[in-house]
C-alpha cells in the first residue's frame, strides 16, 4: 500500500508526527445515504479516526473499486454509518503513524475509506509496494487479486497443477493470470457463454469452456483438473463442476 521506503525495518517510509502540526486535511468521496451508490456522492471534508500510536497516514494515489464498495454505499450489509467514504484497495505515500481497526474503533470513532485525498490505516496492514510495480496496476490487486492469489497458493498451484477458473469477471482474470504466474501446467478458463473465450486466452488460458454452449461440459472434462477456484455464485455451474 506504500510506494517508497526508507526504512529496511518497517520496509515502509515513516516519520513520527504531532496531530497538533498536521499540514494537510482529510477530504474524499462522501456517501450521505442509499443514493450514494447510484453515483450521487459529494467532495467534502471528514475527521479521521482519532490519532493514536501506531497509524499510518498515507498520500492516496490510486484506489481500485469493488463491489463491496457499492454495497457499503447502499447499506447492503448493514446499516452504513454516514457520511462514509469507501475504498479499500489503497495505494499512497506515508506520512505518520497510528493504529486502526475495522468499521468503529474501540475508542468509537469511525474508519473512512480510499476514495480521499489522505487515508489513516493501521500500521500493521500497511506494507511496502515494490517499486517496480505501478501503483495504479497494484491498487485493484489488494482485493481481487489477493482474494485469488491465496486460495491458488495455499491449495498448492503450481508445476504439475492443471487449474480451473469458473468465473473471469474481476476475480477470475487475476486467477487466470496468478494461476499462469505459478507455473500451473495447464490453466481452463470457465464461464457461461463464449463471448469471453478471446479474452481469457490473450490472458495465459489454455483452454476455455463455455457451459451453456458445450452439452455435457461438466462430463466430457471430469477429472481433468486437479484444482478449480470458483468466483461465481451461479450454483448450477459450481454444482456441475464439483
Amino acid at each position: 500500500m506504500i510506494k517508497g521506503s526508507t526504512n529496511p525495518e518497517m520496509s515502509i517510509s515513516l516519520h513520527t508526527v504531532s496531530i497538533a502540526t498536521l499540514d494537510y486535511k482529510f477530504e474524499g468521496w462522501l456517501g450521505l445515504d442509499k443514493e450514494a451508490a447510484k453515483g450521487k456522492m459529494v467532495w467534502g471534508k471528514y475527521e479521521p479516526k482519532v490519532w493514536e500510536k501506531r497509524d499510518v497516514d498515507m498520500k492516496v494515489t490510486h484506489c481500485g473499486v469493488c463491489g463491496s464498495d457499492i454495497h457499503t454505499l447502499r447499506s447492503g450489509w448493514a446499516p452504513t454509518l454516514y457520511p462514509c467514504v469507501v475504498g479499500h484497495e489503497i495505494v499512497g505515500t506515508a506520512r505518520g503513524l497510528t493504529e486502526t481497526y475495522n468499521s468503529r474503533y474501540l475508542n468509537g470513532s469511525k474508519s473512512y475509506g480510499g476514495y480521499a485525498n489522505y487515508h489513516r490505516a493501521a500500521s500493521h496492514i500497511v506494507f511496502k509496494i515494490l517499486d517496480e510495480l505501478s501503483s495504479a496496476d497494484t491498487a485493484p490487486m489488494l482485493c481481487g487479486g489477493i482474494t485469488t492469489y491465496s486460495p491458488l497458493r495455499n491449495n498448492g498451484c503450481g508445476p504439475g497443477k492443471k487449474i480451473g477458473i469458473i468465473g473471469v469477471g474481476g476475480f477470475g482474470h487475476f486467477g487466470i493470470l496468478w494461476a499462469k504466474a505459478l507455473g500451473a501446467d495447464k490453466v481452463v478458463g470457465i464461464s457461461r457463454k463464449a463471448n469471453k473465450r478471446d479474452d481469457v486466452l490473450k490472458l495465459g488460458a489454455d483452454k476455455y469452456i463455455a457451459t451453456d454452449e458445450e452439452a455435457d461440459w461438466a462430463k466430457g472434462h471430469a477429472r481433468s483438473l486437479d484444482l478449480i477456484v470458483c468466483t461465481v455464485s451461479f450454483t448450477k455451474v459450481c454444482k456441475a463442476a464439483q
